[in-house]
């Protein structure tokens, strides 16, 4: 579960949400996202923020490269979290929808 909210089409400020991380524990996120690529309907650029639920440590800073493609009313972002600590890298997908 995710919200976000964009200054301009470059940025979006103000992301934040929700997962079941792969310990068994929610993580909640917040973040900036800057995308300044744009082809079209393809946005690339970075996600940075705070994310709980990993470690001794209450909050973790993530940054990762992220694809979104928008639509008018509808987008997909696609992220590619790599992994310092675990075997595994993950690929992430978000269906989203102006409102």
């Amino acid at each position: 579960m995710a919200r976000s909210s964009s200054a301009t089409p470059t940025w979006r400020v103000a992301t934040v949400g929700w997962y079941d991380n792969s310990y068994d524990t929610r993580s909640i996120y917040a973040g900036v996202t800057y995308t300044p690529i744009h082809l079209g309907y393809f946005h690339f650029g970075v996600s940075t923020g705070l994310v709980d639920g990993y470690g001794k440590h209450p909050f973790s800073v993530y940054l990762f490269p992220i694809m979104a493609i928008q639509g008018k009313e509808y987008g997909v972002n696609i992220a590619l979290v790599p992994s310092f600590h675990d075997p595994f890298t993950v690929i992430g997908l978000q269906v989203k929808r102006k409102f």
